[in-house]
């Protein structure tokens, strides 16, 4: 056997030539009776409350009772961890993650770094 035709490879492949160039088809598009400049939206303005002022979070019966929870372990504890405190209280469904809660009541929590303490 020649020393190209070893076993287990694949011969050498001719080259295929360029293939010619032909240029796209073009899709030909429906007429259509509707104008091409875009329709104007109506825009609605949003009344947007100043960065500055914040109102309390609305919370359900739930969130009170888990805001009270925290706000009694924390009086009796000082400053804690946030960690401890994820640990130690169930949260409720409704709150996904333990620091925005908190953060979104200042009037309630002090959150220095990972501790946490009762305004």
């Amino acid at each position: 056997p020649p020393p190209s035709a070893k076993k287990g490879k694949r011969p050498p492949t001719a080259t295929k030539p360029a293939a010619a160039a032909t240029p796209a088809k073009k899709m030909k598009l429906a007429p259509s009776s509707a104008p091409t400049t875009p329709i104007a939206t109506k825009k609605t303005s949003v009344a947007t409350a100043p960065a500055t002022e914040k109102k309390a979070p609305t919370s359900t019966k739930e969130e009170k009772v888990f805001e009270a929870q925290l706000v009694d372990m924390l009086s009796g504890k000082g400053r804690m961890a946030m960690a401890a405190i994820g640990g130690r209280v169930k949260r409720p469904s409704t709150v996904l993650k333990l620091k925005p809660f908190m953060e979104a009541r200042p009037h309630l929590f002090k959150i220095t770094g990972d501790q946490v303490q009762v305004v």
